[in-house]
């Protein structure tokens, strides 16, 4: 198998890996953004299969550090999530940050400007809800 881009029919360039099945000359090749294609011997996409890696909220693991913070967050996602936000809300439930995600596993955000207090945070992406948690701003 040759190179194979978006100008053979991909939705992305972002390859994570490539496969074929037995014998019958057919290629799978995994892009980041979750879809699958299928390849034929003249390198063509014949099929794309949306939504092979999808994040639900029972597999999706958040590890948010240090806890607690006095001036620069992380959030680390066990999956590269493709779009979505993070909305931080103080212990009254107003929105006081809302972060974007933008097909990545990591994000950091300075807490620095808000005050000492508890934070509640929420994780959305494609319109569903990943995982809430709390975390703590300290001076």
């Amino acid at each position: 198998m040759g190179r194979i881009t978006v100008a053979n029919g991909l939705t992305n360039n972002q390859i994570t890996s490539v496969s074929f099945a037995g014998g019958d000359c057919v290629g799978y090749v995994s892009m980041g953004d979750g879809n699958l294609a299928v390849v034929d011997t003249n390198e063509q996409v014949t099929q794309i299969i949306n939504g092979v890696n999808t994040v639900s909220p029972s597999n999706f693991d958040v590890k948010v550090y240090p806890q607690p913070s006095s001036n620069q967050l992380t959030f680390l996602f066990g999956k590269e999530l493709p779009d979505g936000n993070i909305d931080l809300m103080d212990i009254s439930g107003r929105s006081v940050r809302n972060i974007s995600i933008n097909n990545t596993s990591v994000i950091n955000t300075d807490v620095s400007a808000l005050s000492e207090g508890l934070y509640f945070y929420t994780i959305l992406s494609e319109g569903q809800l990943l995982k809430t948690g709390k975390l703590e701003v300290v001076r």
